[in-house]
C-alpha cells in the first residue's frame, strides 16, 4: 500500500484513542507497530494519569505531552477537548520533545515562537529544534541556558553560549540540583556565577555526595541547616561524611530524621551525641512514624500535648491512640 492509500485509511485520532483504551494491555504492543499515530495513541493511554492530562475515553486522563508526537492527535485534542492546553503550551511541549512539525503547524496558525519555546527545546536537549527556532528569528533569554543545565544537556548549553545566549547563576543552581557535575564544572570554568549556598543546598537535598565534595573543595562551607536537610531527606552517607568534616549540627537533625521516619539515622545521630529534646516526639507524630515515636520514648524523650495534637491534625489515629494509652498529655 502506498503512502497516499495509507493516509486515506487513517482513522480519526479520537477513534484511535478509543480503540487503544478498550484493548487489553497485552495487545497494545501489536497495534503500536501499525503507524506513528497508533504508536503515539498507545503511549498516551499507557501514560494516562501522569502529569497534566486531557480527558480520554473510558475515564483515562491522556498525557498531553505524549500526544505531541503526532500532529493528528494534537489537532484532535485541540478540537475536541474541553480544557486543552493553550497553543503556547503545546508549542513548548512539542519543542521539548523535538516535534518540529507540531511547532511549525502552530506557527502557521499565527502563534509566535517565544523565549519560552527556546527554553523548552533546550530543556529537552533538542539542539536541532532550538537551532531551527533561532533561525526563524526567535529571541531567547537566560531561561534557555538554565533549562539546558537542568536537563544536563551540555552540548546544547555550549552551543547556546557560543551563540551569545545570556545566562546567570540559575545555570549552576539547576545543574547542582539535578546532579550534573560536569555541566556545573564547565559553567564555572566559563565564568558563570556560582551561588555557593544555593548549589550546596540543592546538592544536599539531592544526596549527591560527589557534587557536595566538589563544592566543598571550592571553599563552600556547610552549616547546621545542611546537616538537618540531609537527615530529613534520608541521605545517611552524606550526613556521615559531613560530620567527618566537623560540620556542626543541632536538634533539627534528630527532628528531621524523626519526621521523615529515618530511624537508623536518628539512632546513629544520637549515638554520636547529636542534641535532642522533647520536640522529637512531636516530629515523629507529624510524620506518622509510630516506630520512631516508640523508640524515642524508650530513650527517655519527653512529650507534651504537641505530640497528640500533631498526630490528630494529620489523621494518624493509630499513633494518637497509642500515645493516649501511654499517658501522653492532650
Amino acid at each position: 500500500m502506498n503512502a497516499n492509500n495509507r493516509r486515506s485509511c487513517a482513522l480519526p485520532a479520537e477513534v484511535l484513542v478509543s480503540i487503544v483504551t478498550a484493548l487489553d494491555p497485552t495487545h497494545r504492543g501489536v497495534v503500536r507497530n501499525v503507524s506513528r499515530d497508533w504508536r503515539v495513541a498507545v503511549r498516551a493511554v499507557a501514560e494516562a494519569g501522569e502529569g497534566v492530562g486531557l480527558a480520554g475515553s473510558g475515564g483515562f486522563r491522556l498525557h498531553a505531552s505524549s500526544l505531541c508526537d503526532s500532529l493528528n492527535l494534537v489537532k484532535w485534542a485541540m478540537e475536541t477537548q474541553d480544557r486543552p492546553w493553550t497553543p503556547q503550551q503545546w508549542m513548548e511541549k512539542a519543542a521539548e520533545v523535538g516535534q518540529r512539525e507540531v511547532v511549525e503547524w502552530f506557527r502557521g496558525q499565527g502563534h509566535p515562537l517565544t523565549e519560552a519555546t527556546c527554553a523548552a527545546a533546550a530543556g529537552g536537549g533538542q539542539l536541532t529544534t532550538l537551532q531551527w527556532i533561532r533561525a526563524h528569528g526567535c529571541e531567547w533569554d537566560d531561561r534557555t541556558c538554565a533549562a539546558a543545565a537542568r536537563g544536563g544537556h551540555w552540548g546544547v548549553l555550549q552551543w547556546a553560549r557560543a551563540m551569545g545566549c545570556p545566562w546567570d547563576e540559575k545555570v549552576c543552581a539547576h545543574a547542582a540540583e539535578r546532579g550534573h557535575l560536569q555541566v556545573l564544572q564547565w559553567a564555572k570554568e566559563q565564568g558563570c556565577r556560582l551561588n555557593g549556598r544555593l548549589c550546596m543546598s540543592a546538592a544536599i537535598r539531592a544526596g549527591d555526595l560527589e557534587l557536595i565534595q566538589w563544592l566543598r573543595l571550592q571553599g563552600i562551607f556547610m552549616s547546621e541547616n545542611d546537616c538537618a536537610a540531609a537527615a530529613e531527606a534520608g541521605h545517611f552517607e552524606v550526613l556521615q561524611w559531613m560530620r567527618t568534616t566537623n560540620c556542626r549540627w543541632d536538634k533539627r537533625v534528630c527532628n528531621g530524621a524523626a519526621r521523615s521516619g529515618h530511624l537508623e539515622i536518628l539512632q546513629w545521630a544520637r549515638s554520636q551525641g547529636c542534641p535532642v529534646d522533647d520536640t522529637v516526639c512531636m516530629s515523629a507524630a507529624e510524620g506518622g512514624h509510630l516506630a520512631v515515636l516508640q523508640w524515642a520514648r524508650e530513650q527517655g524523650c519527653g512529650w507534651d500535648e504537641g505530640t497528640c495534637g500533631a498526630a490528630a491534625a494529620r489523621g494518624h489515629m493509630e499513633m494518637l491512640q497509642w500515645a493516649r494509652e501511654q499517658g501522653c498529655p492532650s
